[in-house]
């Protein structure tokens, strides 16, 4: 077997011969698909790549990463466990054992397996698994925001939904015998006046107006019954004035 010329060289299986003056040819390299470093994950001595967020991988050598169960994530990539698998906000519980919701009246915004916190006093949520104060709403007969705190509609008002809204006041000669009201009927007609609970209501023969029948002042049926019987004591203490006043001196003597 004869050896190769020295101006003959060996390239990709076949002879090139080298021209006599000038620079040397440059040889092509192989592409890069065919470089045993074309996938860093394959050269060797580089480190494995991280489990993305919200996966796991507890075992060691090859294998894919595990999804982190429903309802549940991870704080940050590379974790080795189901365990740093923590409930996601509005859910409490645990990855293993499950990422329940939060039950209404509740809430939850940050990521662990802590309890749900309860809104402020006098407010609810309108469904399970709320993130945010902010889903906490004032009870119907309250008004404001629950972070700053629900009042309760002042006497003369009433407030019938969940929210912010204001309260609305109750119908012209009408009241509410206490606060918090829900509805426009615990608006009665105020004394003085007659009228179903709600509205309308009118003014009778005169403020004081007696029902000729009954002797009693005439209100809304449904005041409580001290003040429909208030009328009637007030009543029969005038006719006690006025029969004493309309005795004869003898009379009273007697």
């Amino acid at each position: 077997m004869h050896a190769v010329p020295r101006r003959l060289v060996q390239h990709a299986g076949r002879l090139e011969q080298l021209p006599r003056y000038g620079p040397k040819p440059v040889l092509n390299p192989l592409p890069l698909s065919h470089s045993p470093h074309a996938n860093p994950a394959a050269a060797p001595g580089l480190a494995a790549a991280a489990c993305a967020l919200n996966t796991y991988k507890s075992n060691t050598g090859a294998g894919t990463c595990s999804q982190c169960p429903t309802g549940s994530q991870t704080l940050q990539p590379g974790s080795t466990s189901v365990n740093e698998c923590l409930c996601s906000p509005g859910r409490t519980g645990s990855a293993t054992q499950g990422c329940s919701l939060c039950p209404v009246g509740t809430y939850k915004s940050i990521i662990s397996n802590a309890a749900c916190t309860s809104c402020p006093a006098r407010s609810t949520t309108t469904a399970t698994g709320q993130t945010s104060i902010a889903a906490c709403q004032c009870l119907a007969g309250y008004t404001g925001t629950a972070a700053s705190g629900c009042e309760a509609c002042p006497a003369g008002t009433y407030k019938t939904s969940l929210g912010s809204d204001k309260c609305t006041a109750c119908p012209e000669n009408t009241i509410t015998l206490t606060d918090a009201a829900t509805s426009v009927l615990q608006c009665v007609c105020k004394p003085g006046f007659r009228g179903p609970a709600g509205g309308p209501c009118t003014r009778t023969g005169t403020a004081a107006a007696v029902d000729a029948h009954q002797g009693v002042r005439i209100v809304s049926d449904n005041a409580p019954v001290v003040i429909r019987l208030m009328p009637l004591l007030s009543a029969l203490v005038q006719r006690a004035r006025w029969a004493r006043t309309s005795q004869t001196p003898a009379t009273r003597n007697v």
